[in-house]
């Protein structure tokens, strides 16, 4: 029974584990192409930070509130006379940082009326406003290979113990 408990434990993290890197590897290789990206002026509707609240559930059956901060951006751009919309500030967006790494962020474009905004010229509505990697992208890559190295080691265990 505890075999097979450790067992299914290992493909889960495995599942997991292949899932997100591939999903991670795909959003890298995304940041990765925007370095080569046009751009285009365009201009910016909102900046600032949100709150992103996330409800979930203890062991014991009580609600798990947990909150954190995140960018907030709305800008323009038109692209071969086409008008876009874009939210996405650098390919890292949806991993959490440090308040003060996202203030920096809002700073960094405080003063612009317009930005360059960079776009995807197969996908012109995909951009970003700070194309390339950033050391996010790379360390949420380690945590998900990381998920998959643990259940292959459980996966293992298990078997070295049949």
């Amino acid at each position: 029974m505890t075999q097979t408990i450790v067992m299914m434990m290992g493909v889960t993290f495995m599942l997991v584990g292949i899932v997100t890197t591939g999903l991670m590897l795909r959003r890298l290789t995304l940041a990765i192409r925007s370095r080569r990206w046009p751009f285009v002026m365009g201009r910016l509707h909102r900046m600032g930070l949100k709150t992103v609240e996330y409800t979930g559930w203890e062991p014991d059956g009580g609600r798990d509130l947990a909150s954190m901060a995140a960018v907030d951006f709305a800008y323009e751009y038109k692209v071969n006379g086409q008008r876009f919309q874009g939210q996405r500030v650098t390919f890292s967006d949806h991993v959490s940082k440090t308040l003060h790494t996202l203030e920096r962020l809002v700073e960094e474009f405080q003063q612009a009326g317009q930005l360059r905004v960079f776009y995807d010229p197969k996908h012109p509505q995909r951009s970003v406003l700070l194309p390339g990697p950033t050391f996010a992208n790379y360390s949420i890559l380690l945590t998900t290979v990381g998920f998959f190295l643990v259940g292959l080691y459980l996966f293992n265990l298990d078997l070295a113990s049949l």
